[in-house]
């Protein structure tokens, strides 16, 4: 979608523009305090690595906007921005959050360079977004919400399991380069209860999403849980993981989001798409 690639170039020229602002106030970000970060051969080799980022993933998240577009709420540019904190709450905050929990408060520093990185830079993205990309009003179809909260949650739970099942299988399959200590039974008592914990939080909130986009989603049942997990994956995973890998520094901790995200979302879609029950009504804009 071309809206969606016009609006990715300059989001990354604002993702750009936020990392040169972390630098010059000295945000608590380890990656914004590197030496000769505000180098030009530093800011040209950033700058071409967000726009080729954007280039691929403006027009993905654009073909999803389009699909959600009558269930998102607001009109114009408010609709775009509205859309780009989903974006950033479904991705850079729930990464953050993620980040903690999973490798410790050490890592708090990248956490808010992912939040700091993630709100300017999905805000422009959605904002343009919404000003670029017009369609024909019709009929929505509103879902209570509500009917979304107590489904995600225990989706989430579900999903939590899975996570830490995967996230053991990966370690045994040498998918990543473990953490010592990581099959411990400390280190899986509390870290794997804080990964529920995270996890069933998201996921209430992700099941008022659900709701919201319930009859925007493809499919019916099970598939349509599964359209929706796999559309979670993307944006949450698939997204960041790209991130960190292209960064280089961080591939094993791409590697990770990789395998778990996968299986934590496609097993929370399903699970989901089991518990709901959808009551809505039809709105006229």
């Amino acid at each position: 979608m071309i809206a969606g690639a016009i609006a990715g170039v300059l989001c990354a020229i604002a993702a750009h523009g936020a990392y040169i602002l972390a630098a010059i106030i000295k945000l608590p970000w380890g990656a914004a305090n590197l030496p000769g970060v505000l180098t030009i051969s530093f800011l040209i080799s950033h700058l071409s690595y967000e726009i080729m980022h954007y280039l691929v993933f403006g027009p993905i998240f654009g073909a999803i906007y389009a699909l959600y577009y009558d269930s998102t709420p607001g009109k114009g540019v408010f609709k775009g921005l509205v859309y780009g904190l989903i974006l950033y709450l479904i991705s850079n905050l729930y990464y953050g959050v993620l980040l903690v929990q999973r490798w410790g408060y050490e890592t708090i520093t990248d956490a808010i360079g992912a939040w700091w990185m993630g709100f300017f830079t999905l805000a422009t993205y959605g904002i343009v977004l919404g000003a670029l990309y017009k369609k024909p009003t019709r009929a929505i179809i509103k879902s209570d919400t509500r009917n979304g909260i107590l489904p995600g949650a225990l989706a989430g739970v579900v999903g939590g399991i899975a996570a830490i099942i995967f996230m053991i299988t990966g370690v045994i399959l040498k998918v990543w380069e473990p953490v010592p200590g990581i099959l411990s039974a400390m280190y899986l008592t509390t870290n794997h209860l804080f990964e529920i914990i995270v996890t069933c939080a998201f996921g209430a909130i992700f099941g008022i999403l659900y709701s919201i986009y319930y009859n925007s989603t493809p499919g019916k049942g099970i598939l349509k849980g599964l359209v929706f997990g796999l559309i979670l994956y993307l944006i949450s995973s698939v997204r960041i993981g790209v991130l960190l890998v292209g960064y280089g520094i961080y591939f094993n901790r791409g590697m990770v989001i990789f395998w778990i995200g996968f299986f934590t979302w496609i097993v929370y879609g399903l699970v989901l798409s089991l518990l709901y029950r959808e009551t809505s009504k039809v709105i006229k804009e």
